[in-house]
């Protein structure tokens, strides 16, 4: 009889724990899809904060790629100018710059102050008649990206020096990868109500972020320093320092 007992218990005991086991397999199932959707989750969550500062970066290297060119601009816009001799110069404000644009290539011409300090602009020895400054010319452009997408336009900057200072024209690249560039002619009042005459310069960026294409668009004012002391006084008092000559 107590063996009879002995062998039900024993019976019972496994039934129970076969039971067991199949719960367990469920509970471990359970676990598993779990921790597959924790870790999917996991993945995403570094993949978005991977990216963020990717797309930061991208950012701010567009950024100051643009900075560069703004810089450049507004250091030829800032020394533009224009020819004057002896007899009285009048000169609209928005002839500084020739424009010859159209929407796919637009081109920018301007005569500017040379950077570098020529021995034959400012001849000291010249003590009879006029000692002319001479000037430069520059021209800025936009022609089809050679490298990358064609979308994009590489800037182009070429300066034409006075025929006097025997230096070859140069041409160089100022960036790669511009959509749009315009300057124009504008007017602002200042805080007195006079009209102030200044160049915007606008320009445009493109950057690419998971597979879509979002324009930056950057911008400037510059007034030439020659046309803020010249605009007021048609005809100043005419020494070596105000004679402009161009010739190329």
């Amino acid at each position: 009889m107590l063996r009879n007992r002995t062998v039900q218990y024993l019976n019972w005991s496994w039934n129970n724990k076969l039971s067991s086991s199949g719960i367990t397999l469920i509970e471990l199932s359970i676990s598993i899809g779990l921790s597959a959707l924790l870790l999917s989750g996991i993945i995403l969550l570094s993949r978005h904060f991977t990216a963020s500062p990717q797309k930061n970066i991208a950012r701010l290297e567009i950024c100051l790629e643009a900075k560069k060119v703004l810089r450049r601009l507004r250091h030829d816009l800032y020394n533009a100018c224009f020819p004057v001799g002896r007899e009285a110069v009048f000169m609209n404000f928005s002839e500084i710059v020739t424009e010859n644009a159209t929407i796919q290539s637009p081109q920018y011409e301007w005569l500017v102050f040379p950077d570098v300090s020529f021995p034959e602009n400012l001849n000291a020895t010249e003590t009879i008649g006029l000692s002319i400054q001479r000037i430069n010319k520059v021209k800025y452009y936009l022609v089809p990206s050679i490298v990358g997408n064609h979308d994009f336009q590489d800037l182009i900057r070429e300066e034409t020096f006075h025929q006097d200072f025997q230096v070859p024209p140069t041409k160089t690249i100022v960036s790669r990868g511009i959509r749009f560039l315009q300057i124009k002619p504008i007017e602002v009042l200042d805080i007195s109500g006079n009209k102030q005459s200044l160049f915007q310069i606008l320009l445009q960026f493109t950057e690419t972020s998971d597979g879509v294409q979002k324009n930056l668009e950057f911008s400037e004012l510059v007034s030439p320093i020659f046309w803020r002391s010249f605009c007021k006084k048609d005809f100043l008092g005419r020494n070596w320092s105000t004679m402009l000559e161009a010739q190329f």
